[in-house]
């Protein structure tokens, strides 16, 4: 690094040591929030809960899960070809 400041001139030839900056003065920011508490579903506590979503309840309904990701895959390899 240089000792010299830029454009040649001495350390004392800086700008006037009465002259005011004005600005306004921006707080630093104070400690973060806690993270909010999360959302309780519903039931109780060891309650037991279904595992098989409803729409996957009826043959009707699997049937239609299986043509979409069939659908889906398909549309995926074609595109990569």
């Amino acid at each position: 690094m240089a000792e010299q400041p830029l454009g040649g001139q001495s350390f004392d030839d800086g700008p006037d040591d009465d002259a005011v900056v004005e600005g306004k003065v921006v707080p630093f920011p104070g400690p973060a929030p806690a993270a909010p508490a999360r959302p309780q579903r519903g039931g109780q506590p060891g309650e037991l809960r279904d595992i098989i979503p409803p729409h996957l309840r009826t043959w009707k309904g699997i049937v239609k899960a299986l043509r979409w990701h069939y659908r889906r895959q398909c549309r995926v390899v074609s595109a990569v070809h």
